[in-house]
């Protein structure tokens, strides 16, 4: 799990007012064995805890995304 630790991220949050989605960038601090989660910081200071299926999710998008943007050059 240590290999997800330093990683980058971008989560897509919605606006709770106007409903529309704000990515805000973030990294992944830590791992708790115990726990079974990823502790994720992003920009604004905020911080949430994942799962391991949460964080590759978001990091397999991520990829996905990228991508698809390379293959429109």
């Amino acid at each position: 799990m240590s290999k997800y630790v330093g990683m980058s991220v971008t989560k897509v949050f919605y606006d709770e007012v106007s409903g529309k989605p704000r990515p805000f960038q973030g990294r992944v601090e830590s791992y708790e064995i115990k726990r079974k989660v990823f502790l994720v910081k992003y920009s604004d200071g905020d911080t949430e805890e994942l799962a391991l299926k949460e964080v590759a999710l978001i990091l397999n998008s991520q990829i996905f995304n990228s991508d698809q943007s390379s293959d429109k050059s």
